[in-house]
């Protein structure tokens, strides 16, 4: 896209790609080398994932093979990602702690 200044707009599925690559690595970071704070990263996350649907949701995918499923579902509500969108176990906890908070 630089080298022929292409407007991303034409091109979302690259810049979708780019988001992912980042995505995956603050995870590494985050879980892995466990080099970022808590909050440094959150922060870094929210910035990247924004209001794009599809990048909300292949995050929450992907942070499922990271941490638990409470830590999981706390984000997918944090980003208002539809059930549908999540895996089985997490849609489960969310159903479980709706019917707590009742």
């Amino acid at each position: 896209m630089e080298l022929y200044d292409i407007d991303p707009v034409f091109c979302p599925n690259v810049v979708n790609h780019r988001y992912l690559a980042s995505i995956k690595y603050l995870l590494y970071k985050r879980f892995l080398e466990k080099t970022m704070s808590e909050e440094n990263w959150s922060e870094h996350i929210e910035a990247l994932v924004g209001e794009n649907p599809q990048l909300q949701g292949q995050f929450v995918s992907l942070l499922a093979r990271y941490t638990d499923v409470d830590t999981v579902a706390s984000w997918a509500i944090r980003l208002s990602v539809p059930q549908e969108k999540l895996s089985y176990h997490v849609a489960e906890r969310l159903k479980e702690l709706e019917k707590v908070k009742l």
